[in-house]
């Protein structure tokens, strides 16, 4: 699989280390493998 499909649900942020990191938060499912 090369690709997923998902709605965009917003934008939050983790904390590593001495940094802040932005992260986009994505509704995807379901998902079936043949």
């Amino acid at each position: 699989m090369k690709a997923l499909l998902g709605k965009k649900l917003g934008m939050t942020q983790v904390f590593a280390h001495d940094s802040v990191v932005p992260v986009t938060v994505l509704e995807v499912g379901p998902c079936f493998a043949t």
